[in-house]
Formats: C-alpha cells, sequence, structure tokens
C-alpha cells in the first residue's frame, strides 16, 4: 500500500478509535481525493461493514440484510459499492478476497465466499479471519465434516481463538459427534469472557446426551456470570421444565423472548380474588391453548378474566364461559394488560405435577362437523387416522443460519411406512406441506389418503375436523393442543431432546394425560420408537 496522506492517517485513526461516522466522512473524502488508491477504498469499506456490525448488533455474518433499515442499511451499501469498484481495481489484493468473502457470506452466497477465501488464504495461508471464515462457509453449506477440519487447523495455529472452539463445537455437534463437541466449547467458555453462546452449546449438547443435570449447572454457571442474559435463562428454564423443576423452570420462563425483555421472576406475584384480570396472550397458537387451561382455576376463585387473543384463535374462544370479556389483539395499539398468559403457571402457584390443570375444553361447531363428516365418509371407510410429520416449517434451508435451526419432524417417509397397513383412511392433517413431502408419504403409504391440510388455515375447521379422527400420529404442534381440548387423545413422536412439554423421560407427559409418547434415540434414530407404535396400533386395530 502506498505512503498515507495525512487525511488518510487521520481518518484511520479515528476508525481505530470507534468514531465510525466521523471517520466514514475523512474516508469518503480521502476515496474522493485518490479514487484509484487501494487503502482509502479497503478502509471505507471495512469501516462501514463495522458499522453496520455496531447499528445492527449482530455479528456480519448473521446479518439478514433485507431486515436491515434506516442508517445500518445506507452503510451496508456504502460497502457494497466500494468492494465493487475493489474488485473490479485490484481483484489480486487478498485484503480486497477478504472483504469480498465477508460481503459473500452477509448475503448468503458461501460458495462464492469459499472462492473469495481461498483466494485470500494463498496470499495469507495462517489469517485467523480468513481460517474462521472458511469453516463458517462451509457450515452454511452443511458441510459439517469440512468444517470440523477447517476449525481444527484454526485452534491448532490460533489456540486462543475463542470463537474458533465454539465453531469447533458446533461443527463437531452437527457431525454427529456430541462427546468430542463437549471439550470445545468448553475450551470457548474459558476463552472469552461474558459471551453467552458456548454456555448454551455445552448445555444443549449435555442435555443431549441425557445428562440433564450438568447441562443446567453449566447454565446456573452462565448466569453467575450473565446474570440478566435473557437466552441462558430461558434455556435454563426449558429444562428444568423437562426434569419437573417446576419452581426454579416457571421462575426463569418469565426471560422468554415473546415477552419484552425482563429479569427472571424473584417472588409470587399475588392474584387477589374478585379483582378482574386483564391477560395478554404470548408465543404461538399452541402455547396460548396449553396456558389457557390455568384460567378455569381463575375464575373458581371468583376471578373475571378479560383476554386478548390472536385473531386466529379469537372464534375458537368466543363464547367460553371462563372468559368474561374476550377481545382481539390490535397490532398497532397498545393493550392494557396486567399479564402474559405464559405467566400463569407461575402466579397462580403452579409447583408440583399436582397442580397442572385440566386442558381448557373446547366445543366444534356442530354444521361444520357435519360437512367434514361427509367428505370423510366419501372418500373412505372408517377407523380415521390423521397424520403430522412436522411443526410449522423450518426455515428455508437455503437461507443463512439454517444449520442453527431445530425444529421437530420425523421423515414423512417413515409415517407412510407406518400408516400402510392402516385398517381404514389416513387423512393428512399438516399444515403447509410441501409437495416433496406429500409425494414421499404417499409413495411409502401406497394408497390415496385425504388432504386435509387446508383446515390448519381455519382453527375451527380444524377442531371440526380432529373430532373426527379416531386415532391421532404425529410430532407435537397445535393440532395437539386442539385434541386435548376436545377430550381426545394422540400417539407423539417426540424428537430428541424432547421440548419440556414431553418431559425428559416416561411413555406420557402430565401435561397430556393419556397421549402416548413415542421418543427419538440419543443418535436421532426412530427405529425403536417407530417399532413400538407399530405394535401399540397393531394391538389396538387388527
Amino acid at each position: 500500500m502506498s505512503s498515507r496522506s495525512p487525511l488518510l492517517a487521520q481518518a484511520i485513526q479515528l476508525f481505530s478509535s470507534g468514531a465510525y461516522p466521523r471517520a466514514i466522512d475523512l474516508l469518503l473524502q480521502a476515496v474522493a481525493a485518490q479514487p484509484a488508491q487501494l487503502e482509502p477504498r479497503l478502509q471505507l469499506a471495512k469501516a462501514c461493514l463495522d458499522w453496520v456490525q455496531m447499528l445492527s448488533q449482530t455479528p456480519l455474518t448473521e446479518i439478514e440484510p433485507e431486515k436491515l433499515t434506516g442508517e445500518a442499511q445506507h452503510y451496508l451499501r456504502m460497502a457494497e459499492g466500494q468492494m465493487g469498484a475493489l474488485a473490479r481495481a485490484h481483484p489480486a489484493s487478498h485484503h480486497v478476497q477478504s472483504l469480498l468473502a465477508m460481503m459473500h457470506l452477509i448475503h448468503a452466497r458461501p460458495e462464492e465466499a469459499l472462492r473469495s477465501l481461498k483466494r485470500a488464504l494463498a496470499k495469507a495461508p495462517g489469517d485467523p479471519g480468513l481460517l474462521y471464515n472458511q469453516g463458517y462457509a462451509l457450515m452454511e453449506l452443511a458441510r459439517y465434516p469440512e468444517a470440523v477440519t477447517q476449525f481444527t487447523r484454526l485452534t491448532a495455529l490460533h489456540p486462543r481463538h475463542g470463537t474458533g472452539w465454539h465453531m469447533l463445537g458446533q461443527a463437531m455437534n452437527l457431525s454427529g459427534n456430541l462427546e468430542a463437541a463437549i471439550p470445545a466449547y468448553r475450551k470457548a467458555i474459558g476463552l472469552i469472557s461474558g459471551w453467552q453462546q458456548p454456555y448454551r452449546a455445552l448445555a444443549n449438547a449435555l442435555n443431549a446426551l441425557d445428562r440433564h443435570a450438568e447441562a443446567m449447572d453449566v447454565l446456573r454457571s452462565g448466569l453467575t456470570a450473565l446474570p440478566e442474559n435473557r437466552d441462558m435463562n430461558f434455556s435454563l428454564a426449558v429444562m428444568a421444565l423437562s426434569a419437573g423443576e417446576w419452581a426454579e423452570g416457571w421462575r426463569h420462563y418469565a426471560c422468554r423472548t415473546s415477552v419484552p425483555p425482563r429479569p427472571p421472576f424473584t417472588e409470587e406475584i399475588g392474584i387477589q380474588p374478585g379483582r378482574p384480570l386483564r391477560i395478554h396472550f404470548d408465543q404461538g397458537l399452541g402455547d396460548e391453548l396449553f396456558f389457557l387451561g390455568f384460567v378455569p382455576g381463575l375464575m373458581a376463585r371468583g376471578i373475571k378474566i378479560h383476554y386478548v387473543t390472536q385473531p386466529k384463535l379469537f372464534p375458537l374462544l368466543q363464547g367460553l364461559p371462563e372468559l368474561a370479556e374476550l377481545n382481539v389483539a390490535k397490532p398497532d395499539l397498545d393493550d392494557p394488560f396486567d399479564m402474559y398468559v405464559g405467566d400463569l403457571p407461575y402466579l397462580t402457584g403452579m409447583r408440583s405435577t399436582a397442580d397442572i390443570p385440566s386442558p381448557i375444553r373446547l366445543t366444534p361447531d356442530a354444521e361444520k362437523v357435519g360437512r367434514l363428516q361427509k367428505q370423510l365418509a366419501a372418500f373412505g371407510s372408517p377407523p380415521y387416522l390423521g397424520v403430522t410429520w412436522q411443526a410449522g416449517r423450518p426455515k428455508d434451508p437455503e437461507k443463512k443460519g439454517g444449520w442453527r435451526l431445530l425444529h421437530k419432524e420425523i421423515p414423512p417417509a417413515l409415517l407412510g411406512e407406518l400408516a400402510r397397513s392402516w385398517p381404514g383412511t389416513v387423512v393428512v392433517l399438516q399444515r403447509l406441506p410441501r409437495p416433496d413431502e406429500q409425494a414421499s408419504f404417499t409413495q411409502t403409504l401406497g394408497r390415496p389418503c385425504l388432504d386435509w391440510s387446508q383446515l390448519n388455515d381455519d382453527l375451527t375447521e380444524a377442531l371440526a375436523g380432529l373430532s373426527l379422527i379416531d386415532e391421532y400420529v404425529g410430532v407435537s404442534n397445535t393440532n395437539m393442543h386442539l385434541l386435548a381440548s376436545l377430550g381426545k387423545t394422540a400417539r407423539v413422536l417426540v424428537p430428541h431432546p424432547p421440548e419440556w412439554r414431553w418431559m425428559v423421560n416416561g411413555d406420557e407427559s402430565p401435561w397430556f394425560p393419556g397421549f402416548k409418547v413415542y421418543r427419538q434415540s440419543c443418535d436421532k434414530e426412530w427405529h425403536e420408537a417407530l417399532a413400538r407404535l407399530a405394535q401399540d396400533m397393531k394391538e389396538q386395530y387388527q
């Protein structure tokens, strides 16, 4: 790089001290004064990206450009403009290729990032930032064993690279080697203070290995250092609830992300008998139905409940005697309320399994039941088996960060094989099934099935349809809560590690009496669970 002008030197000094807007202004002047020079544009692109990271409070590799607004979006576009000019004028510079790789990662282009990183690493083979980003790009491409190799190299060359150790643990985890991931996470914790990710990753790994007590101790240790971190508080909540440690679980459940940031509950808040309560929904549709089970107990204490629900649930909850008043949430207005429905277990004193209430009861619409009953009879004979293979929709695997996301699912083909010997009619109740999923299920089923997936668009229709089903098999989703509200049961396929409502072990959950649980094994296999499920269904229906 050529010698720096006083203007460029001053800009870099400001940049180094964190005075980004002023530094960027001076760097723009330096670029205008020397448009053909490499360093002014390079420093300007770096400063813009650093400022975007500061404004968004998100690591650059995890930024979603389409969600940036205002100032952050402006500076990202400025960085992109500078990088375009640099790529044309100085393609051989490994500094340019390094920043181009980062831009590709920001825009979820990992293949292009790897090409730029390969060029940069040819000139700077031991650079920790380049090695890290190469591993990260491999993670985005789900090439986990290669990522293990890359992060192993990084941590061998730079043994104090804490995020490198953390990502080595993540890559090992996703390669199916949880045991090896644990020491990598521990190393990251020892190297990086004030960072919650390795605590949670280590706890999740231990939990997945059924070392639940150790997992919770890791989170408690992390919270000693970072007591207000809501992610660790919530992780501890769900692990404690899964283990039936209700008091600790509900205290930390206050920190869930569906409500504004707040610390864990530290003391019980009394609910005065006879005083009306305004309760607001939080979380998803199934969660809302689940927590409404605590409302009848409040009604029994003489408390009138004024409830604010989601639009999709409003028709289902109309007329419930437990609710003195029911309103739909207004998206542009703040509804006055006293508590969230997810706070009810803690605030009503749920501290033991004996305190678990019955699900709230719902009544299906008779006209809808009659119409759907005719559809069933026209399609096939009873008994009727309802199936779902996934809860909600997973994030688009082509988008960045897909390797970090977990969702509840079982391959549709496995369910199709299971239902193949069903003596009656099979009904698909999966919400928004992809064509390939539907085809996979139907192919292994070996015969036509009734597609009722559209019933999920209207929960009154879904409730009516579920009231007609003789047997239901699937992962936990809103339909499980609807079935419970009808007084019916289901056979639940529970991925490992389980969602807290299904507990860490047992053939049933105290939250869903009569629902039979079939658990995925620790190695993510379904064979044993499905074999037991097939045998149970054969004994009951053949």
